[in-house]
């Protein structure tokens, strides 16, 4: 069982490092997250205010200097980024890869076809 679990987590890891070269990094991850909580921001203040990676941190759950280190060493908070989209309701996609969810729709019905088709 722990040998199952290294290899999937190895193989995981392996995938994630091919698909880097697709992936945002961290500074445009977080330049996207302060673009979706400034309309937040602005509906809640009622006026419009510079956003700053310290008000990403705090929607990240992180202090400033572990999301700024992640920044500088090319590191992506996982965990956190899949936390704070579930909260928001948003596709982690559109924030780790700048995709769009239509873009995804196809291509996720069409696996869930053949899911269907296969197991049913």
């Amino acid at each position: 069982m722990n040998k199952l679990i290294l290899s999937n987590s190895m193989l995981l890891f392996e995938i994630i490092k091919k698909r880097e070269s697709l992936m945002n990094t961290m500074t445009e991850i977080t330049e996207e997250i302060k673009n979706i909580i400034s309309t937040e921001i602005k509906s809640n203040e009622g006026k419009e205010r510079k956003i700053k990676d310290a008000d990403v941190a705090a929607e990240l759950g992180v202090n400033s200097q572990l999301l700024a280190t992640a920044k500088n060493r090319g590191k992506i908070l996982f965990e956190q980024i899949a936390e704070f989209c579930a909260k928001k309701g948003i596709c982690i996609n559109t924030l780790l890869f700048g995709q769009s969810t239509e873009s995804l729709v196809a291509p996720t019905n069409k696996y869930l076809l053949y899911k269907y088709c296969l197991f049913n």
